[in-house]
């Protein structure tokens, strides 16, 4: 079994590293381990949209993968859920490609540049309905999540998400893993561990230390199943 591991970077995924027997780097941002009997490689693809969609681009025109993984930390628009809580993300959006009309948000689905219905969007959406027998992964709270180029920082922008999308968590990545994915017909899953809450930024509420430390676990868990 092939299996791929995308994270926006290295800290994110570091403790799973150390479970893994490396036997290679395909490059710089690539590299090759074993677990058992499943080849996993790891993809640091750098934190954003752009370097996201062209990484994982790249190498899924160059090799196949049984399914892959994104990994990574997360921003909750709820308080009632616990710092460190993992996720799987089902259902993800681009949230700030659109126009400002009046002051308001409208996205290219609203003013008919993009048609909301076609594939792989659903109602402007990026649905994932891949199936999966692994327990690890069918335990989790599904979520939706957001996509956007800048962590929601103040009061009025994290205001107008919430209205507009409703989401539940929000990325930096997420989406364009998605897409990828979709697009090139990889069975995937996106998993996310939340290391703060979606408010005026205040670096001294996060905890990314557990965020990524019960990540990792989770996925660690995800990988047994695999086997």
């Amino acid at each position: 079994m092939n299996i791929l591991l995308v994270s926006a970077t290295d800290f994110e995924v570091a403790p799973l590293l150390f479970e893994l027997e490396p036997i290679g780097d395909m490059s710089k941002n690539i590299k090759q381990y074993t677990f058992n009997q499943i080849y996993v490689d790891v993809l640091v693809t750098g934190v954003g949209i752009p370097f996201t969609t062209y990484q994982l681009t790249l190498l899924l025109a160059k090799k196949s993968y049984n399914f892959a993984l994104n990994l990574g930390i997360a921003g909750s628009f709820h308080e009632n859920i616990s710092l460190g809580s993992v996720f799987n993300v089902v259902s993800d959006r681009f949230a700030d490609i659109g126009v400002e009309d009046k002051g308001k948000f409208r996205s290219i689905f609203e003013i008919n540049l993009k048609d909301k219905d076609q594939y792989p969007f659903t109602g402007g959406s990026l649905i994932n309905n891949t199936g999966t027998k692994n327990e690890s992964i069918q335990k989790l709270q599904k979520v939706s999540a957001v996509t956007v180029n800048k962590v929601s920082g103040n009061s009025e922008t994290i205001k107008n998400l919430r209205e507009y999308y409703q989401p539940d968590i929000e990325t930096m990545e997420g989406a364009a893993f998605c897409y990828v994915c979709m697009m090139e017909n990889v069975p995937y899953f996106q998993i996310r561990s939340i290391s703060n809450f979606i408010e005026e930024r205040n670096t001294k509420n996060w905890n990314i230390k557990l965020a990524v430390e019960n990540l990792n676990k989770t996925v660690l868990n995800i990988l047994k199943k695999s086997i």
